[in-house]
């Protein structure tokens, strides 16, 4: 956008318009199995970007909400993690502090299932 001033007002004039060419995006997660490599997209001249875009958010969202939406067995914890477990004050992901009624220690669960 170009800005003009008039007479001590301004006015806004349109005069490029941005239009995608590419985009990339990396799954960032501390659980190994669903980590997903860059993608890296660019425009084929054919499809939208943005609409290309935003199938592969639907589809990023599909494949986690099927992965994580589904409870699977807890393996038993090994010496050490039952140690650490033991140990914790706080949540190991999100740092939050146990203790309050509504935030207590559990060994039946993982944030991943």
């Amino acid at each position: 956008y170009q800005r003009r001033v008039r007479g001590g007002t301004s006015a806004t004039r349109r005069t490029k318009h941005h239009k995608a060419c590419s985009f990339a995006y990396k799954r960032v997660t501390p659980f190994e199995k669903i980590q997903k490599d860059l993608v890296l997209w660019r425009d084929d001249g054919v499809r939208d970007v943005a609409d290309v875009f935003m199938e592969m958010m639907y589809q990023e969202f599909s494949e986690l909400s099927e992965l994580l939406g589904s409870n699977v067995p807890m393996k038993p914890l090994t010496p050490q993690q039952l140690t650490a477990h033991r140990n914790a004050t706080e949540c190991w992901l999100c740092k939050r502090p146990f203790g309050d009624k509504e935030f207590t220690k559990a060994a039946d669960h993982d944030y991943y299932t």
